[in-house]
């Protein structure tokens, strides 16, 4: 079904525009042209209206989103979901799972567990990641539903991971370079002047005689951002073969996106989620701190 949403517009808003009252809630550009396309889209007070009609105090604005069928195809996957509602859903995703689907893999992704969930309760639904992990990272991933969630939460969600590398790290820090493509065609980022800027925080919560456990806050959200600052500065992530050295017993990086925060893109309502550390960071620790 398709989603709508209601605004009641106040005194403040007195003879703006519903493009502007739109705009001034988070509605994008790509989600007003979406809006023109459809006469019943965009409704004020009941009736179809262009988008530079103008409203009065009390008057309701609803906007109609529909989507086409996600073009990935359905699998289920029962990848465990920590939180869903008509306009979100946040997923718990396992090591070894890609977000999305590319040319070589079209199966075994989160879009094709959504895909598969949204026909089976009747939904039309893109999949939209709000940002994305590498297909060996764990850990929450939130994906809107329509473009106006989307819009309302990119750049707006606060992740905090955990991960395990190399070496004792200092108590606390920041690594701060700029982060570009090694080569052109190659997956491998490097820290380089002609780079993008790139900022990551951490503080140390553990550590052996070679090896740290981190809690780690990125400003910025680029590619391998946390394993490229952590391999630049001599700590590259455990089981880390692009950019530390290859485990025998670790087939992935040892990074987890345990928690999350954010405002609901159309209540307003803070939300916090966790996702528990999986088995085998949380092994290697506790069998690693009874060997000290």
């Amino acid at each position: 079904m398709p989603r709508t949403l209601t605004w009641t517009a106040a005194q403040a808003d007195a003879g703006s525009s519903v493009k502007h009252f739109l705009r001034a809630r988070g509605c994008t550009s790509a989600v007003l042209t979406a809006l023109k396309k459809r006469e019943d889209a965009l409704l004020l007070n009941g009736e179809a209206v262009f988008v530079n009609a103008v409203i009065a105090p009390g008057d309701r604005i609803d906007v109609t989103l529909r989507d086409e069928t996600d073009s990935a195809l359905p699998e289920p996957l029962g990848i465990p979901v920590v939180w869903e509602d008509d306009d979100l859903i946040v997923y718990d995703k396992p090591a070894g799972i890609a977000v999305h689907p590319t040319k070589k893999i079209q199966y075994g992704t989160l879009a094709n567990d959504f895909a598969y969930r949204a026909r089976s309760t009747g939904e039309h639904a893109v999949f939209r990641p709000v940002y994305r992990l590498d297909r060996g990272t764990t850990g929450l991933v939130v994906a809107a539903k329509h473009k106006f969630a989307c819009a309302m939460l990119t750049g707006r969600i606060i992740k905090e991971y955990v991960c395990l590398c190399s070496g004792i790290l200092p108590d606390s820090g920041v690594f701060d370079g700029p982060i570009a493509l090694e080569e052109e065609g190659r997956l491998r980022r490097v820290v380089r002047a002609d780079g993008k800027p790139s900022l990551t925080r951490f503080v140390r919560e553990a550590h052996g005689a070679d090896w740290s456990l981190a809690r780690v806050w990125t400003e910025t959200g680029r590619t391998h951002q946390i394993r490229c600052h952590f391999a630049h500065a001599g700590h590259p992530l455990l089981g880390d073969f692009l950019y530390g050295v290859e485990m025998p017993d670790w087939a992935r990086p040892a990074l987890h996106c345990e928690r999350i925060r954010f405002d609901h893109p159309v209540t307003g309502a803070a939300v916090s989620l966790t996702a528990p550390m999986p088995d085998d960071m949380s092994g290697f620790i506790k069998i690693a701190l009874r060997r000290r």
